[in-house]
């Protein structure tokens, strides 16, 4: 039945036997991916422009990314705690509104002031966040990692075709004509997920036993300071604090490498904006093919734990390359085991970290890591300006594979143990699925 192999397709099991009774949420999360992914692409080429129709130069542009990055870092955690306490549909829904609210100021903007203004609803944009989060509701934990690389493919997919889209309805409707279609489109799903996405509740488990130590109520929802209490609390457990430390340094090193990519495009490659446009594309595409079929093949073969070292190892070899390339040729050629093993990195870690902590805080310990993500869109850019301007676009390649072979490391040393024990939850999962069907 085409319904359940869908099903089972998008919470990445076999059987679809729980997918298909996941059938209608399972679809509108990933709708809700694809159309968060496709209007920010497709206002995404036409900001610079709009920015310098409004009188702004490059470092005034500069300021519109790190500006999102801080309130993505603020919005985050909040919107992970709200995530646990109140469930994914709501803030799924409130991300929406939040890129509704982005497209609609700027698609009015007529000054840059106004359009600076404009990205303030970052601070609530957090789809990514909540639907990996209603993804670990509405998946068995041993199809995590396929699901959320199926959920990461729906992005892609907007990625890649929401960017050319975009600067070709420019030329028609204008730079504000193409923000004004973005907050349509996000219209319309909202009102889609008013009317049939269910509750999306995280399921509290019933404690077996005497009577175990429980959270207070306070800490369960309502004030600031029990939120924080709460987020604080997951992002200083053992297993949380050592994926931080993997992941970290080398997002930190492939951060550099592509905000400076737009510097060296021309002097190093002869690319024009729009193809660096297509290169955008190109990446994504790669991205979306590595979500579909190398994921799953890889982690069953190396596991997951294993396969972010792998992936680390891949990187730092591809970035040490890129040091030598001299054509763009060869720098299509390079990105190819870059983007999947950085493909790689992105999905695994956001499933170890939705499998490093119990149900209740799987949106915290999600947002923890989106959070961490923020961190890197601020320092990346500066760092990787310091290593280009003081070593060239070769300095900053090196720079890149440094990162990832520091994040080698770890993943072999400080966070091996708790890498080998999170692969073994997965791993336990399905040995339990297997003996019960």
């Amino acid at each position: 039945m085409a319904s359940s192999v869908l099903a089972a397709f998008l919470s990445g099991g076999g059987d679809g036997a729980l997918a298909s009774k996941s059938l209608v949420p399972l679809v509108l999360v990933h709708v809700n991916i694809w159309a968060y992914a496709l209007c920010f692409w497709i206002q995404q080429p036409v900001l610079p422009y709009l920015s310098e129709e409004l009188g702004a130069d490059a470092v005034a542009f500069g300021t519109l990314a790190s500006a999102m990055s801080v309130l993505s870092l603020v919005g985050g955690a909040a919107m992970g705690r709200l995530t646990d306490t109140s469930g994914a549909k709501l803030t799924i829904m409130i991300s929406q509104v939040g890129g509704l609210a982005m497209y609609s100021m700027m698609a009015m903007a007529t000054s840059f002031p106004l359009l600076l203004l404009s990205r303030t609803p970052a601070l609530l944009q957090h789809a990514m966040l909540c639907s990996q989060a209603a993804l670990a509701e509405l998946t068995l934990e041993e199809h995590r990692a396929t699901a959320m690389g199926r959920l990461s493919l729906s992005y892609a997919v907007g990625m890649v075709i929401g960017s050319p889209i975009g600067g070709q309805l420019a030329e028609y409707i204008g730079y504000r004509g193409v923000a004004a279609v973005a907050a349509g489109l996000t219209l319309a799903v909202i009102v889609a997920d008013l009317l049939l996405l269910p509750e999306l509740r995280v399921h509290h488990e019933d404690k077996k036993g005497p009577k175990q130590e429980q959270e207070p109520a306070s800490s369960q929802g309502g004030g600031a300071v029990a939120q924080t209490r709460a987020f604080l609390r997951v992002l200083t457990q053992r297993k949380v604090a050592h994926l931080l430390l993997v992941i970290m340094p080398i997002s930190v090193g492939i951060g550099s490498f592509r905000a400076m990519l737009p510097l060296a495009g021309k002097s190093a490659f002869g690319l024009e904006s729009a193809d660096l446009g297509w290169f955008i594309s190109y990446a994504a595409f790669i991205g979306l093919l590595t979500n579909v079929f190398v994921i799953g093949p890889v982690t069953k073969v190396l596991g997951q734990g294993n396969s972010i070292a792998a992936a680390a190892l891949v990187q730092a070899i591809s970035y040490a390359a890129n040091a030598h390339v001299t054509t763009y040729t060869q720098l299509l050629v390079i990105t190819v085991p870059a983007t999947v093993a950085s493909t790689l990195l992105y999905t695994l870690s956001s499933s170890l970290m939705s499998l490093a902590v119990d149900k209740d805080n799987t949106g915290t310990a999600i947002s923890i890591s989106h959070g961490a993500r923020s961190v890197v869109g601020i320092i990346s850019p500066i760092v990787g300006g310091f290593v280009y301007d003081s070593r060239g676009w070769q300095g900053t390649a090196h720079f890149a594979a440094a990162s990832a072979l520091f994040t080698l490391v770890l993943a072999s040393t400080v966070a091996h143990k708790t890498l080998h024990e999170l692969a073994g939850v997965a791993a336990a999962a399905a040995a339990d699925k297997k003996k019960t069907s």
